[in-house]
């Protein structure tokens, strides 16, 4: 099964974030595989997670402070529904991956206005 894509962004500090995030993934059931820092201000997480433990994952990533783009939204609100209806234990048990990419943004970056040629 390939790896559903999710992105998402924070104008928290990074190392704060990953922190919480590691450690909400974990208590939700999910295993991080791998991390990676990512070009500019970023971080690509590699995790797995049960289909049964698809939606504690889901809120645990949104307690722990990340913003998730609409596209990410539906992504896990569409596992969460299959999750719902696909019942039997072979499929509570199938082990669903991810790959969730980072963007670490601070405020002074996004207030700062383009420079008007004149």
């Amino acid at each position: 099964m390939s790896p559903i894509a999710l992105q998402g962004f924070s104008y928290r500090e990074s190392s704060v974030l990953l922190y919480s995030l590691v450690s909400a993934i974990s208590r939700s059931g999910g295993w991080v595989l791998e991390k990676k820092a990512l070009a500019g201000r970023g971080i690509a997480l590699r995790v797995e997670v049960q289909s049964r433990d698809m939606l504690d994952l889901y809120a645990a990533l949104l307690a722990a402070g990340l913003e998730l783009t609409r596209w990410s939204h539906l992504a896990l609100a569409e596992r969460c529904t299959c999750r719902q209806h696909l019942t039997s234990p072979e499929n509570q048990r199938q082990v669903i991956p991810l790959c969730l990419n980072i963007s670490f943004l601070n405020d002074t970056s996004m207030r700062r206005r383009p420079e008007i040629a004149s």
